[in-house]
């Protein structure tokens, strides 16, 4: 069945990068890494990586909306969980206790979608293509994501989300990052080299004309 976004899904994802939106701004201010931005910039990334890849508007458009929701899990928690403080008040790296806690967001993110639509989940394509990405957008080919899935368990459009996320979070900058390191030739030497195995070398050779040309970032930010 082909993938049809109806509108009843953007009011439901619309609304909840509002709530998304509200949860940020309950965040101290000042950090760096607001979500709903994040998960707008992805789903905007994602869309233009799929018409690179030769997708027509429509299923572009469709995988713009199905990647938009990807984090709303993370207004599941506490929102003091997200920007860790050392004992001296210094933003820094979580420790790995609540680094695993975080990774539940993926999870969380499905069960707010079951809870609203229902059965409708298992039998609707846009549905079942939106709770794809969310649940794994955090995997990886070789097995050493969230979940712990390898590349024969994920979809060709959980590969292009998981590229798309990975690249804007690695491009952000953080108190324990130097500039240097979220640069878009940094980002896709991480990414290709350092990270290498973790994503589908050829959907990676498509999105490094998007990273690292300027004029190929913006393919098609409008979305209907």
């Amino acid at each position: 069945m082909p993938v049809v976004l109806k509108d009843h899904h953007k009011k439901f994802i619309e609304r909840m990068i509002t709530d998304l939106e509200g949860y940020d701004n309950k965040r101290p201010k000042g950090h760096v890494y607001r979500f709903h931005k994040h998960s707008q910039r992805v789903a905007e990334g994602m869309k233009n990586l799929a018409i690179a890849m030769g997708h027509d508007e429509t299923m572009a458009d469709a995988l713009y909306w199905a990647t938009l929701p990807h984090d709303i899990g993370k207004m599941d928690f506490p929102v003091e969980i997200w920007d860790y403080k050392d004992a001296n008040g210094v933003p820094t790296k979580p420790p790995k206790e609540l680094k695993h806690k975080r990774r539940a967001h993926t999870t969380r993110g499905v069960e707010m979608v079951r809870a609203y639509f229902g059965e409708d989940c298992d039998s609707d394509p846009f549905l079942k293509l939106m709770i794809d990405i969310m649940q794994n957008h955090h995997e990886t080919l070789d097995g050493k994501g969230y979940l712990g899935k390898t590349a024969d368990q994920l979809s060709q459009e959980v590969r292009m989300a998981c590229i798309v996320d990975a690249a804007d979070g690695w491009s952000i900058i953080r108190p324990h990052k130097d500039v240097s390191e979220v640069t878009p030739k940094a980002v896709y030497h991480k990414m290709s080299v350092t990270n290498v195995g973790q994503f589908d070398t050829d959907i990676l050779s498509v999105f490094k004309e998007i990273i690292l040309c300027p004029s190929k970032r913006s393919l098609s930010l409008q979305s209907s």
